[in-house]
C-alpha cells in the first residue's frame, strides 16, 4: 500500500502571500509565494519534536511543491499517525496537520 497523506488545503492567500495545500493521494505539499522570500517548511511529530527539515533555502515568487519523504532526519522510516507542519515563508507563516496512512 502506498503511504498517504491527508490534510487541509488553503488555497486563498489571506493577503500575506502565501497559498498551501496538500494533495492526500500522493504525498505532495503544494504552496505560492508572491514574494521573493527565505522558505522554511518542517514537520513535527504530536510532542512538537522537529521530524524533518523540507525545504530551507531563498526561494522566488512563484508555485512549488514537495514530496514528504516519510522519513525523519535520520533517514528511519516515519510511523503511521499524525503530524504537524509548519511553513514560514517571509513574515507569512502556515501550520497544519497532516496524517501519514502506510
Amino acid at each position: 500500500m502506498v503511504p498517504l497523506l491527508s490534510g487541509v488545503s488553503d488555497n486563498n492567500p489571506t493577503g500575506d502571500g502565501l497559498a498551501v495545500s496538500v494533495n492526500s493521494s500522493t504525498g505532495v505539499l503544494h504552496y505560492e509565494i508572491t514574494n521573493p522570500s527565505q522558505v522554511n517548511i518542517e514537520l513535527f511529530d504530536l510532542r512538537g519534536a522537529l521530524m524533518n527539515n523540507l525545504v530551507k533555502e531563498y526561494q522566488s515568487a512563484g508555485q512549488y511543491e514537495v514530496t514528504w519523504p516519510r522519513k525523519n532526519q535520520q533517514g528511519h522510516a516515519m510511523a503511521s499517525g499524525m503530524y504537524f507542519y509548519r511553513i514560514i515563508a517571509g513574515e507569512a507563516v502556515r501550520q497544519g496537520k497532516v496524517v501519514l496512512i502506510k
